[in-house]
């Protein structure tokens, strides 16, 4: 990739206090591997089951900034180098035994293992003897180790009008950064789910559940491998604890000859959330780092309907409206205030038997709070062609994304920095997300293949539940 940087730094009065220009190339290099085993066996009549499983997965990437060109005499000139590898292992075992056909307890142990590595290398010009040399303070390795141990219990219960279920996971954890042991505990995370059916149309239910978001190997990583220019420096915080989430959530599931959906009230008490904030450097620059607030909270409102006019289309409107409140100190920044936000989206699904299906979506989000300041309001829409063949054993698929090539990023923000000064940053920025791709699936047994588990949202990272 090329970057051309253009900033301009202002005075108060209005006059140009400092202005450059440069070219930047940066490389990436990446490779990934991944792969999965699973063995699941019913034992007996019963319907006892044990369900083994394991996985591993290893990434490594070596990213280069390379200044090309340069316009200004004055500043400073920076390359940088990382050179990073991440291993995982995940595995477990669950047991399954139904002891009548009502009630059946399940219970499993689960073992997480993480490596991760970073050689970050730095050079800087001499402008006076016109030459590279090495940033021998900035030139450093850091290492981390998170290693999870858990046993979990659910026991379940099914009645011709209702079900729930009541469990809990007890959960070791133990982490190391360079050599150096930071954090372990044991955490217990219980989980209630009741859901009862009212005349055959409705399904009410309630959920409650406790969880833990870990800070990823991003969001620690203290050393600025990903910047572009000396007004935006990207880096972690190894100081990072994980956030902890207490989720209550009552809805209604519903469905009629021709459209069905459901409805949720939901509240998210969020304690350590880790959050996205920009701080001062000096007069120009600022540090994008992350953070643990005190506390947010998030509550709101979410529903899909989904309306089926004729066999052969079908419309999905849905949208979240919710208020985000965020406690907590950044830098010399108090934070606390309460913000309202919402985001939709719809898409149309047209079936042509035996022929082809057509979806077309949009999607908007708008104005999100942030520590100090706002994200901009975003919109996009999609459009996919699909088709099953041999005897609907293979389908192909064409997908367009960002159609309109509509996605802009920005974000104010309005901050004080330890010395008391105030500042205010516009980012903005036009993402090309505009592309399409061709694909190809096909089951050897006819099944479809089974969903991802997706990762979880940090609190201000996605809204979106």
């Amino acid at each position: 990739a090329d970057r051309f940087i253009e900033y301009t730094t202002v005075a108060n009065n209005g006059a140009t206090h400092h202005e450059s220009n440069k070219n930047i190339e940066i490389t990436t290099n990446n490779y990934a591997f991944e792969t999965e085993v699973n063995y699941k066996t019913i034992l007996n009549s019963n319907g006892q089951q044990l369900e083994a499983f394991v996985s591993y997965s290893e990434h490594s990437g070596k990213d280069k900034m390379k200044n090309s060109l340069y316009y200004s005499n004055g500043s400073h000139l920076q390359n940088t180098s990382a050179l990073q590898l991440n291993k995982e292992w995940y595995g477990g075992v669950e047991f399954l035994h139904p002891v009548n056909k009502r009630i059946n307890c399940k219970g499993g142990y689960h073992l997480s293992d993480q490596n991760f590595r970073n050689n970050f290398n730095s050079e800087s010009y001499d402008m006076n003897a016109a030459n590279w040399y090495t940033d021998t303070e900035l030139a450093s390795r850091f290492t981390y180790h998170r290693h999870t141990e858990a046993l979990s219990f659910v026991f379940g219960i099914t009645n011709t009008t209702w079900d729930g279920d009541i469990g809990f996971r007890a959960e070791y954890t133990s982490t190391t950064q360079n050599q150096n042991k930071t954090q372990s505990g044991l955490e217990i995370f219980p989980t209630i789910n009741l859901a009862g059916k009212v005349n055959g149309r409705h399904t009410v239910y309630f959920a409650y559940g406790r969880r833990i978001n870990r800070p990823s190997v991003k969001m620690l990583d203290p050393f600025a491998s990903k910047y572009a220019d000396e007004l935006n420096i990207h880096q972690g915080n190894p100081d990072l604890t994980p956030e902890l989430v207490n989720s209550f959530e009552v809805g209604d599931r519903f469905s009629y000859e021709k459209f069905s959906g459901s409805v949720s009230l939901y509240y998210r008490y969020i304690n350590q959330a880790i959050s996205r904030v920009k701080l001062a450097c000096n007069d120009s620059a600022v540090s994008v780092t992350y953070l643990n607030l005190g506390h947010a909270t998030l509550g709101g409102c979410d529903f899909v309907f989904s309306y089926r006019p004729f066999t052969w289309c079908e419309i999905t409107p849905a949208a979240n409206f919710f208020s985000a409140s965020l406690t907590g100190n950044a830098g010399s920044n108090i934070v606390d205030g309460c913000e309202f936000a919402w985001n939709g989206s719809v898409s149309f699904l047209f079936r042509v038997p035996k022929i082809l299906n057509l979806r077309m979506a949009g999607y908007y989000r708008s104005e999100l709070p942030s520590i100090m300041g706002t994200y901009n309001e975003r919109w996009y829409a999609d459009l996919a062609v699909s088709k099953k063949i041999f005897k609907n054993k293979g389908q192909i698929i064409f997908k367009i994304e960002d159609v309109f090539d509509s996605y802009l990023y920005g974000l104010s923000v309005n901050g004080c920095n330890d010395d008391g000064y105030h500042f205010s940053q516009q980012n903005k920025r036009k993402i090309d997300t505009a592309y399409f791709a061709l694909s190809f699936i096909y089951n050897i047994d006819g099944n479809n293949q089974p969903k991802k588990t997706g990762k979880e949202s940090f609190y201000l990272d996605s809204f979106e539940k």
